[in-house]
């Protein structure tokens, strides 16, 4: 990992690295080989000035680096290790040939799509993510699976050229410690991504005019915390992929095998630009014995605040965007959903995200303002804490508590609509009264409407799920924006685990199951569990086959209607339901806004599906058995 962090100075020294082409230009190859390549780093890119005796500033014998065509996933890429004759004698340039592939059939792959296409190139090899053959992962892109490390982008500006120039992606903060800790904790105290579980760039020569774009945007879902190793003594750097400003500063929590030892607080705006770097020096006499909080006052008055919790502990909890509520304070106790369990000791609260059902860019702390925690020394639980905007919008929010690490301990999605939510059984065509509108939707979904109120359409839900992902919003395959952190699908299937620390990873697998190892106990049709996302005293529908709603044909039934315009109705008097789309297990696309919907049910079909009414406006309207990876809307009804 030092070797690694040391090299991160080539990209950030102000050094006078010689781009001149005509210098360093290598004749192309003819006939189908691997390319030989000189690589050096961009200038003026990175302009900063550190001392050379922080860090290595040249290219070492032993460096690897992971070079793909456009066209190119995983399995067709190739790791070059560097060697000292491939180094100029600056050190700044190198010159090698790409190893040919052993498997024949890679290497004609390579040479049919790779060799005659632009490149590009990651450094560290050991930080690119895994990709599929042809997987649009690797299009006009690096992608990196590891991001606390000095990672660099390489491309070629075009298909005929074989010199690479190399960007930073990190912006650096670094410190020196020297008592007896072997590990860290970095934590943005207002809540900023300062890692991912996966990030991007994309460089590449523009075919309009010419010029060359460079995008930095991350692809994986974004983390408060970012964690490493610390020898005493010696520098330690931490890597932020693509800059960030801290708006409330940074802690770091210094560990010994596993234990919390001594922490670090650093308060007001900090900015860590990519090509920053920051040195801290030695913190040790800077540092607090850590204490584990037996007691802690919420930064936010509680006296007044209303208890959310008054009617049961749930996952989700209702605050209706009124004027009337602006400014007010909320309560409710750190219980796992619908249970009365703790969900441990908790050290910080955050906002994880916020949305306003549409793509409108949504301005952060506009629907939950602030958010804190609080224990008092006679309690056995925390209480989370949050406050509403003196100015409120409508929208919804997710809010977690996290341990002294960083990791996220439980999470609860805040609801704002436009105004109460009600109940009522329209007839009788589900179990029991359900609410007037989608869960997470700001406004109920009106008869008539022409186009649908996107607005009705809520927030979807992988069965099984505690957590809401965003909405299908504006066409059928744009999802509602969201503040800092948005959805991500990870590689394949996640654990329960992973999908209560990551709440906006989306694991998948197609016409299959998000989980590793199926549970049929999730969601149960008996009974309210602790992971059903419905507010208190709601549920995720019980499926009854004699009820109007999960039947074989529903536009068979009373007070049926649908409409191109993107609703449908069924009961007496009706109760509207928007097609609001859905997120597909086909690899996680929204899709549908307008013509599809599926709503869940409680109860499990198969190992790997669930029961949930599929409607398809002029299609179908009938009880499925979707694949519980693909994320649909939750009509909840009364306990």
């Amino acid at each position: 990992m030092k070797k690694l962090f040391a090299f991160s100075l080539i990209a950030l020294a102000a050094l006078a690295v010689s781009c001149n082409k005509n210098e360093v230009q290598v004749p192309v190859n003819d006939g189908p080989k691997m390319r030989t390549v000189t690589c050096t780093i961009a200038t003026p890119d990175t302009k900063v000035s550190i001392n050379p005796a922080n860090g290595k500033t040249q290219w070492e014998a032993g460096d690897e680096i992971l070079f793909h065509g456009k066209y190119c996933g995983g399995d067709y890429s190739a790791v070059l290790t560097l060697t000292s004759d491939d180094i100029s004698s600056d050190g700044k340039t190198f010159t090698a040939t790409i190893p040919e592939f052993t498997n024949g059939a890679i290497q004609s792959k390579w040479e049919e799509y790779g060799s005659a296409s632009n490149m590009f190139a990651i450094y560290p090899a050991s930080a690119a993510a895994p990709g599929d053959a042809g997987s649009s992962n690797w299009y006009q892109q690096n992608k990196f699976a590891e991001t606390n490390l000095p990672i660099m982008s390489g491309f070629n500006d075009g298909y005929d050229s074989n010199v690479f120039t190399f960007y930073n992606l990190c912006g650096i903060v670094s410190f020196i410690v020297t008592g007896d800790y072997d590990s860290y904790t970095l934590t943005s105290t207002g809540g900023e991504a300062v890692g991912y579980t996966g990030y991007a760039s994309r460089i590449y020569k523009k075919s309009s005019d010419g010029t060359i774009k460079t995008d930095w945007v991350y692809a994986g879902t974004g983390t408060n915390t970012v964690s490493g190793t610390v020898t005493p003594g010696e520098e330690t750097m931490v890597c932020i992929p693509g800059g960030v400003s801290l708006s409330e500063g940074f802690s770091i929590l210094f560990f010994k095998s596993g234990t919390p030892k001594k922490t670090l607080t650093k308060t007001g705006e900090i900015e860590i630009a990519r090509n920053a770097y920051r040195p801290m020096g030695d913190i040790e006499s800077q540092l607090e014995d850590y204490v584990a909080p037996s007691s802690h006052e919420s930064s936010i008055p509680t006296s007044g605040a209303t208890a959310l919790d008054a009617d049961g502990n749930a996952n989700c909890y209702i605050v209706p965007g009124v004027t009337a509520n602006a400014g007010k304070v909320y309560t409710f106790r750190a219980y796992k959903g619908n249970s009365d369990d703790n969900v441990g000791t908790v050290a910080s609260a955050a906002i994880l995200w916020e949305t306003y059902n549409t793509t409108e860019e949504v301005t952060e702390n506009s629907v939950i303002k602030a958010v804190d925690f609080e224990k008092k020394d006679a309690n056995l639980y925390y209480t989370m804490v949050f406050q509403m905007p003196e100015t409120v919008h409508t929208g919804n929010a997710v809010i977690a508590a996290k341990d002294a690490g960083g990791n996220i301990l439980w999470s609860w999605h805040i609801w704002v609509p436009a105004n109460a939510v009600e109940a009522a059984s329209y007839g009788g065509i589900m179990d029991s009264d359900l609410m007037d509108r989608n869960l997470g939707a700001l406004v109920v979904a009106v008869a008539g409407a022409d186009p649908v109120d996107v607005t009705s359409f809520g927030l979807l839900y992988q069965w099984g799920r505690k957590d809401p992902f965003p909405g299908v919003a504006a066409t059928p395959s744009t999802p509602a924006t969201v503040s800092k952190n948005a959805t991500t699908k990870a590689e394949g299937t996640i654990t329960l685990e992973e999908a209560i620390a990551n709440p906006t990873l989306m694991g998948y697998t197609s016409n299959g199951d998000w989980i590793d190892v199926s549970d049929n106990t999730l969601w149960l049709n008996t009974g309210k569990t602790i992971y059903d996302p419905c507010p208190p005293g709601y549920r995720v529908p019980v499926r009854n086959g004699d009820k109007d709603f999960w039947s074989s044909d529903m536009s068979t039934k009373t007070g049926w209607a649908e409409s191109s315009n993107g609703w449908f109705t069924l009961g007496d008097p009706v109760a509207v339901f928007p097609f609001a789309g859905y997120i597909d297990d086909d690899g996680l696309s929204y899709k549908y806004a307008g013509s599809r919907a599926l709503y869940w049910t409680a109860h499990r079909s198969g190992d790997v599906t669930s029961y949930g009414a599929d409607v398809r406006y002029n299609d179908r309207h009938k009880l499925s058995s979707p694949a519980r990876a693909r994320a649909g809307s939750v009509r909840c009804t009364t306990e």
